[in-house]
């Protein structure tokens, strides 16, 4: 199986009357940069790409290939933009990609509309095709969107099918305009349901602006730019969900909208792994008073510019060269330090006070009340430590330093009041104190 998209760009509505505009600028530029991301993220292969446009969306891509038979030029891969000829597509789409396809990539940027069947039931999005004069009698010249994403996944089949939809959802009464199906009748796919992820430009019953900030936020995050990207069981990839909120964040205050038909992850792109360099710097026979400044280059490209004194420092910075794909997520760690001190330097450390001597071997000959009271406090110590121990560790065992093994269930059950030692202050709990070693 292998990857196949369809792509519908129309910027020329010249015979409409009581659309918007007649004119939509930057269609066909948004069109070729996806275009070009399916090609060089995608790696999907040029005779497997279906475009249907007013105009030249790539050159050099091929016009037609052979069908399943091998009979040359039976698939027709360039079309134009009317209803006949994006229906048309889809059947060549059918018959050349059924139960053969992993994922389907379909991109919309034209006219659309949102028509209203009836009050009690939401509106349906129209795609707008090229042969559009007005709303009395061009019906046949919108395609619904419903009904090409169901007749898409039953018959094609796969794992996931991505609908990207560039258009306005402005509602339309049914006593203005009535849309007519499709009228084909495809057999029907044997191998898998596919989920259906649909992303437009706008929310339900808004005209969409002209103006490219959609297009440049979805291709911007196909691309793994930003939070559009997350971690997978240890691999990036380019996610659904996250390049809708991602390209959400872009196109503010503007609303969109989404829709997620199936269970699927949504894992449009996997990404290599982002490279993270780790550099010691160590400066001999430094002072703590003396500041140095490290300057991190690969040719031209400054990489890491920073200051720092004799004294241990860390530092993060991200590189800016342009020649890495992913540049915004390599991040590159340094660390300094001064020459290490003498093993006989003094040096503070924090440690547990325990005022009592170790534990005392009892026996029957041996043992006096001084004894067992030290011998008590110091399983009690223990226990403390234990508790600590247990609380950093979760429910895994703790072994105590006579051998013991409790549980972090059985130490929290465990209610033990200390003895005061004679001649001894009482302790509290957690006491600590700092002392030179």
């Amino acid at each position: 199986m292998e990857a196949r998209a369809l792509i519908i760009a129309i910027e020329n509505y010249s015979q409409a009357q009581g659309l918007f505009t007649q004119s939509l600028e930057g269609t066909l530029d948004s069109a070729s940069r996806f275009y070009q991301w399916l090609l060089s993220e995608k790696r999907v292969k040029p005779e497997s790409i279906f475009l249907c446009s007013d105009k030249q969306i790539a050159s050099g891509h091929p016009p037609n290939r052979p069908n399943r038979g091998g009979d040359a030029g039976k698939i027709v891969l360039i079309r134009g933009s009317s209803r006949s000829d994006i229906v048309a597509t889809c059947l060549d789409l059918i018959d050349l990609g059924q139960d053969d396809t992993s994922e389907l990539f379909v991109f919309f940027s034209g006219h659309g509309l949102a028509y209203r069947e009836s009050p009690w039931r939401l509106a349906l999005d129209v795609l707008i095709c090229s042969d559009f004069r007005n709303f009395r009698d061009s019906g046949a010249a919108g395609i619904k969107l419903d009904e090409l994403r169901v007749r898409l996944c039953t018959c094609l089949g796969g794992t996931d099918h991505y609908f990207l939809i560039d258009a306005c959802r402005n509602v339309v009464d049914k006593s203005l305009f009535q849309p007519i199906g499709l009228g084909i009748s495809p057999t029907a796919a044997q191998l898998g349901t596919p989920t259906v992820y649909t992303l437009y430009s706008v929310k339900f019953g808004e005209p969409a602006p002209v103006n490219p900030k959609f297009a440049n936020a979805l291709i911007t995050g196909l691309h793994g730019d930003g939070h559009a990207k997350g971690w997978v069981q240890g691999e990036m990839f380019v996610k659904f969900d996250l390049l809708r909120d991602y390209v959400k964040e872009q196109v503010k205050p503007r609303q969109i909208d989404y829709r997620q038909d199936g269970d699927g992850k949504g894992a449009l792109l996997q990404l290599p792994a982002p490279v993270t360099s780790h550099c010691e710097v160590v400066v001999v026979d430094a002072s703590p008073e003396q500041k140095f400044h490290l300057a991190v280059t690969s040719g031209p490209i400054s990489i890491l510019a920073t200051d720092f004194s004799g004294s241990s420092f860390t530092h993060q910075a991200r590189t800016q060269r342009p020649d890495l794909r992913y540049a915004s997520d390599r991040r590159w760690r340094s660390f300094g330090a001064i020459r290490p001190a003498p093993r006989n330097a003094p040096r503070l450390v924090q440690r547990h006070h325990r005022e009592v001597p170790p534990r005392a071997h009892s026996s029957r000959t041996s043992s006096t009340k001084a004894t067992r009271d030290r011998t008590s406090q110091n399983r009690l110590l223990s226990r403390a430590n234990l508790r600590r121990t247990s609380a950093r560790l979760g429910p895994a065992v703790a072994q105590s330093a006579f051998g013991r093994t409790f549980r972090k269930a059985e130490l929290l059950q465990q209610e033990c009041a200390p003895r005061k030692v004679p001649g001894q202050a009482p302790r509290k709990r957690g006491d600590r104190f700092q002392h030179a070693v």
